[in-house]
């Protein structure tokens, strides 16, 4: 009898599992390009690449001490860097904009003019890439603290 129980909740489990995916599959899902922990490790990696370069500027230049040649480098190399995640992080938002209006617009319990005015406050909505910045300085104030800590 415990066997027939346990059977019949594995079908009734699989089931509604596949109604899930079948949900799931209808609803439009994010394709985000920016992931922040990845982005951390490589700008972490093209920090070190740029105080070595920086060191190379300093053998072949006559600038007065490693550290000026390291920062030089590493301020070239942030003015990029922070380009490209504003890009990412607007490309983001957006991307999470055209979702929630999508979704809004689904909804059919919904009068046509409260739908758009709830897609035209979503289309309103704010990025904050301005914040998104304090994520982006801490693994950057950490190499500028260990690359203090080295000299």
């Amino acid at each position: 009898m415990n066997k027939v129980i346990q059977t019949i909740y594995a079908v009734k489990v699989l089931e509604s599992l596949g109604a899930i995916e079948r949900r799931s599959n209808k609803i439009p899902q994010a394709e985000l390009q920016l992931a922040p922990m990845l982005h951390w490790v490589v700008n972490f990696f093209a920090c070190y690449g740029c105080m070595v370069m920086g060191i190379i500027l300093f053998a072949f230049s006559p600038l007065e001490s490693v550290k000026s040649g390291a920062i030089i480098s590493l301020l070239i190399f942030l003015c990029f860097s922070i380009k490209e995640w504003y890009e990412m992080w607007e490309d983001r938002a957006e991307e999470i904009r055209v979702l929630h209006i999508a979704e809004v617009y689904s909804w059919k319990e919904l009068s046509e003019a409260e739908m758009h005015k709830l897609a035209l406050s979503i289309s309103n909505r704010p990025s904050h890439v301005l914040l998104s910045y304090i994520l982006y300085f801490v693994p950057h104030a950490l190499f500028s603290a260990h690359f203090y800590s080295m000299f």
